[in-house]
């Protein structure tokens, strides 16, 4: 027990400490952002979970109640530590029985009139870029319309040996982050949703979404390790 604890909080330290070293080097280019204010549902990959916290917290600056929905295990642990810094909530998603009535939660959270809800659609375990319902049903349930987030940097780190491709992007990079609105979610966009997500997916994967020319594609935590040695990462071997 208290290694784990030693390890959460080293990981914890260390992806903070990247993070904020990506925020001083990257320029971020926000594209649509004044289709975003409160009370929208916002759909993110997965695979762009570590981007999206900048994202969040540009939202933040707005003074906006911000409500994402993470797992209950230690992925969620991580995740939550990191947005809570900069005034976000989440929700935790709980496993078997227990989903009934977290679902219930969201529904009554979705109709709060100020909230932003934040949600990876193809989360928590894929398939990658396939859009699943859930997003989609607080927008229609809430009344609000659905934003969907694009982001592409122009270099970065993708861990090609998990399903939705972790994206990290490099320092000095260039981020660009595009907001699609969708508008309003109607029943019959749920009723037809395998129609629909494809609509989704049109609009929302990246043609970017494959190794771009001078991006480093990396494997395994050890080639993630020589990556980042020179940066805030270069300690992490110990504790992976």
């Amino acid at each position: 027990m208290q290694w784990q604890t030693i390890k959460h909080k080293i990981l914890n330290h260390l992806f903070g400490s990247y993070l904020k070293l990506i925020e001083r080097t990257c320029r971020v280019r926000f594209v649509n952002e004044s289709c975003v204010s409160f009370g929208h549902i916002i759909g993110f990959w997965h695979g762009d979970s570590f981007l999206m916290n900048l994202v969040l917290k540009n939202f933040a600056k707005q003074e906006a109640d911000i409500e994402v929905i993470v797992t209950a295990d230690e992925r969620g642990d991580y995740i939550e530590h990191q947005i809570k810094k900069f005034g976000a909530g989440t929700l935790r998603m709980p496993d078997g029985f227990r989903m009934k009535p977290f679902l219930k939660d969201l529904m009554r959270e979705s109709e709060k009139p100020n909230t932003i809800m934040a949600v990876s659609l193809d989360g928590p375990l894929g398939p990658r870029c396939e859009p699943k319902k859930l997003a989609f049903m607080l927008a229609e349930n809430g009344q609000k319309n659905f934003i969907g987030i694009r982001i592409v940097p122009s270099r970065a780190i993708r861990l090609t040996k998990r399903w939705d491709h972790y994206v990290i992007p490099l320092p000095f990079t260039s981020i660009t982050v595009t907001m699609d609105d969708f508008g309003m979610i109607t029943k019959q966009d749920l009723k037809e949703f395998g129609e629909y997500r494809e609509y989704v997916r049109e609009r929302l994967v990246p043609r970017e979404i494959t190794a771009e020319e001078g991006n480093a594609q990396v494997d395994t935590k050890e080639d993630l390790l020589n990556v980042c040695a020179a940066g805030s990462l270069q300690n992490a071997k110990s504790v992976l």
